[in-house]
């Protein structure tokens, strides 16, 4: 927003305050809609358009994603139709709508479409659209509060005034009220309602308008059609000074509407608050240091190298890397631990850290498009846009409702002209008013908002939208041993070395490979060279031995290996990692590990080998390896791994434990824990074909990792954790994240899934059996308009608080999700 308005353009955001126009489109909204081309300007576009790689080389390179906020959805099918609709511009590859949290996800070309051209669609539709900013988003959200309740307040007033004039009419017999009387209360009540039907009611009709006119009828069609009924045949029957009047009942019904209405936009906006603090907490400004000047600059104009000063209780307004001072960090956003950590030059600080010491200088890694905070937020509006099957279902179905439930009005009608035709339009309203197909398609939403929302605030982000659903149904759980299962932070426990070599030569040449990687034995081996009293810098030692050239190799899940040209022989390469990796056979590992006691047994292993490299085919072919060094590396389980096994077991599921490392010491961690199911060295790719065997058997695969070579089960498994300090890439991989240490989050998560499917089925049988039981009963006449009003707000109510009972107190578990064991079968059909 700042750079809009630095850039001369804030009278833009006066276009989303005003009421969207339908229709032919006037000269006023044509000129509104003209200035939403200042979102197409590079400078501010940059902001809110995130590129996208495309899986397809020959597709455009040149696709973006964008996140919108939407105002004025009042139902499922509004999601629907802006679906179709922005589906179906030129150059839009895929847009998801989500009613709950008000935003829209879409990605396009940028080449074919600019990003106006979806904001003047969604305009032109009769929804207020702006891409999405957080604090605008409050501001926006404070107005449409206000907004309802001036609507509900002139509704209630009106209500309680028109019920004082009905209430005669219902106590008394015929002709015991003074025809003068009566036609005086007939003419107060009509001028008492008409500002509830011009005012209050004005959703309603404003969307069965715009649902007729797309002949897509919505839940606001047959509202629409009651009221104005009720309301035009009591105006005839005030007129004409005989007929029932039905002006109470309008005015009830649109109060209770507006009431239960505004209740569930409440509940739908704690949620999205939960969201939003996140996209907020990234700050809008940043110092930036040009030469001996600092300049206050928009976070977003930050580039790659820039230097930056943050005070004293600022938060990181970008991911950087300390140029200069030493501070404290508190990373409880970004990662969970809510510990400040000591921070010093070449720390790498992730964007919304909140800086707890002295000022430090830090230099730019990435924009602010790209940085840690926007990647997480991202994940979570795909999250929130993404639709599960529950939901998928029920909108359907609400659809088709709708449809027959006017078809059904309108023979209801017609059977009653024949019976008794002065009670013909009042039962044929009581149908259309006494239906509630609002419950039935916010039987899921609101229920999976309130969950999402309150997971998130508990530190748990939901990325996919089947996440719950699918973790209600989990069978198996199959976990990473390294940084999953283990605290991830390992050490090194002993170094045997080969003839000729020295200790601090090994860990400077290990340390060399391993310089980039992330992996938590890569930490060990720098953390055990970094005490050496030698201490000499690694790319140095390389060159002290005459290595003057360097080409890493890396492979997830294997290790590292460095292709070295030295100046006086011929080419060779240092490998790190796996036997397998570095060429080691088991009969030389075997010879390694025979000295090896109990502990030793237990403890992880890292060889460093030299490999000769030979011309062959018109490449090199490492030859048999010189193993130079053999790293053993201990890491111990998490002090909450055994009670949560044991937890997941007596909740029937099976757990399998999956690794990379060798067998004594997957092991010793499995019996250790009592998993009966594990497999050691296993690569990634054997650990997406596990995960793919079980699921092929029926089972529901809920996978549990943290690492780069984890990314890809994560992604194939049914439904994943990224756990604890996951690396970044298995975040993106993964359903759900966890900003809990360790393993705290998966207990919960798993307990508020299962607590979750059970509100969803709770809510769509109370919609189904209210529906099947009220409306029949007002076809046959024994629900006036009047009760037919309260039951309808009522059951849309009752839909919404009980999916309120999802939220929780922070840190507390579900003490109702005891999860019931079901076949294979069951799960793959049943959710």
């Amino acid at each position: 927003m700042q750079a809009i308005v630095e850039s001369g353009l804030g009278d833009y955001y006066r276009f989303r305050t005003e009421p969207a126009q339908f229709g032919v489109i006037p000269d006023k909204l044509a000129a509104r809609l003209d200035e939403v081309g200042v979102f197409d300007e590079p400078e501010i576009s940059e902001r809110y358009l995130q590129p996208v790689s495309s899986d397809d080389p020959a597709r455009s390179s040149e696709l973006v994603d964008v996140n919108l906020s939407v105002e004025g959805m009042r139902c499922g099918a509004c999601v629907w139709v802006l679906e179709r609709s922005i589906a179906a511009l030129p150059g839009v590859e895929r847009s998801s709508v989500n009613f709950s949290s008000g935003r829209a996800s879409v990605r396009f070309d940028i080449a074919r479409l600019k990003l106006s051209d979806i904001l003047r669609r969604v305009a032109q539709m009769g929804y207020s659209c702006a891409p999405f900013d957080a604090r605008e988003r409050e501001l926006a959200l404070k107005r449409e509060s206000r907004v309802h309740l001036q609507r509900l307040f002139v509704a209630g007033i009106a209500t309680m005034q028109v019920m004082m004039y009905a209430l005669p009419a219902y106590l008394s017999g015929d002709g015991d009220i003074d025809p003068s009387h009566e036609s005086l209360m007939r003419w107060a009540s009509l001028v008492l309602t008409t500002p509830v039907l011009l005012y209050s009611a004005v959703p309603f009709l404003k969307g069965a308008w715009l649902d007729l006119k797309r002949r897509e009828p919505g839940m606001d069609v047959p509202v629409s059609i009651g009221i104005l009924a009720a309301f035009f045949s009591s105006v005839w029957a005030t007129v004409t000074g005989t007929g029932e009047i039905y002006f109470d009942s309008v005015a009830m019904f649109v109060f209770l509407l507006s009431g239960a209405r505004y209740l569930e936009w409440a509940a739908r906006r704690r949620a999205m608050r939960a969201v939003d603090d996140i996209s907020a907490a990234a700050p809008e400004t940043a110092q930036r240091l040009v030469g001996d000047e600092l300049e206050t600059v928009p976070a977003a104009r930050l580039d790659v190298d820039d230097l930056v000063l943050i005070n004293t209780g600022e938060r990181v307004p970008v991911d950087s890397v300390v140029q200069a001072g030493h501070s404290d960090v508190n990373n409880a956003l970004v990662t969970g631990e809510s510990v400040p950590v000591p921070i010093g030059p070449g720390d790498v600080l992730a964007g919304g850290s909140l800086l707890t010491g002295a000022p430090v200088q830090v230099r730019v890694l990435r924009r602010q498009a790209a940085s840690t905070l926007s990647v997480i937020d991202r994940l979570i509006d795909r999250g929130a846009t993404e639709k599960p099957r529950a939901v998928r279902i029920a909108d359907r179905i609400a659809t088709v409702f709708v449809t027959a439930l006017l078809v059904f009005a309108a023979m209801v009608w017609l059977v009653w002209m024949q019976l008794d035709a002065t009670r013909a339009a009042t039962t044929a309203i009581a149908v259309l008013v006494v239906s509630c197909p609002c419950a039935l398609s916010l039987a899921t939403p609101a229920a999976l908002a309130a969950a999402t929302g309150d997971l998130l605030r508990s530190r748990l982000l939901i990325t996919r939208g089947h996440a719950l659903e699918t973790l209600a149904r989990v069978t198996d759980v199959v976990f990473d041993k390294t940084g999953t299962l283990t605290t991830g932070a390992p050490t090194v426990s002993g170094i045997q070395l080969a003839q000729g070599w020295e200790r601090s030569q090994v860990l400077q040449l290990a340390t060399a490979l391993e310089m980039g990687s992330t992996h938590p034995y890569a930490h060990a081996l720098r953390q055990a060279s970094s005490v050496e009293p030698t201490g000499a810098d690694a790319i140095a030692e390389l060159v002290h031995l005459g290595y003057v050239a360097v080409d890493l190799e890396h492979c997830a899940g294997h290790g590292l290996a460095a292709s070295i040209e030295p100046t006086d022989s011929a080419r060779f390469a240092f490998y790190v990692g796996s036997a397998n990796w570095c060429g080691v056979t088991p009969e030389t590992a075997h010879s390694w590990q025979a000295a090896d006691d109990e502990q030793a047994r237990a403890a992880s292993e890292v060889f460093l080998a030299q490999r000769s490299l030979m011309e062959s085919g018109g490449g090199l072919e490492p030859g048999a390896p010189v193993v130079l060094a053999r790293f053993l590396i201990s890491d111990s389980l998490r002090d909450e791994a055994l009670s949560l096994v044991r937890g997941l077991i007596q909740d029937g599921l099976t757990v399998h434990l999956l690794s990379g490392d060798r067998l004594p010491a997957v092991q010793v961690a499995a019996q250790s824990l009592g998993i009966a199911q594990y497999t050691a060295g296993v690569t990634p790719t054997e650990k997406q074909a596990y995960v793919a065997k079980l699921q092929a058997g029926g089972a529901t695969v809920l996978m549990v990792g943290d690492g780069i070579n984890d990314a890809p089960v994560l992604a194939s498994a049914d439904v994943s954790l990224a756990a604890g300090e996951a690396t970044a890439l298995a975040r993106t991989a993964a359903d759900v994240i966890s900003l809990l240490p360790g393993l705290e989050g998966l207990e919960p998560l798993l307990a508020k899934s299962v607590q979750t499917m059970k509100i969803v089925r709770q809510n769509l049988a109370w919609a189904a059996i209210y529906n099947v039981t009220a409306i029949p009963l007002a076809a046959l006449g024994y629900v006036p308009p009047w009760a037919a009003a309260i039951g309808m707000a009522a059951s849309s109510l009752l839909v919404v608080s009980n999916a309120q009972r999802l939220w929780s107190r922070p840190g507390s578990v579900p003490v109702d999700s005891v999860r019931q064991p079901r076949s294979r079968l069951w799960n793959r059909y049943i959710f």
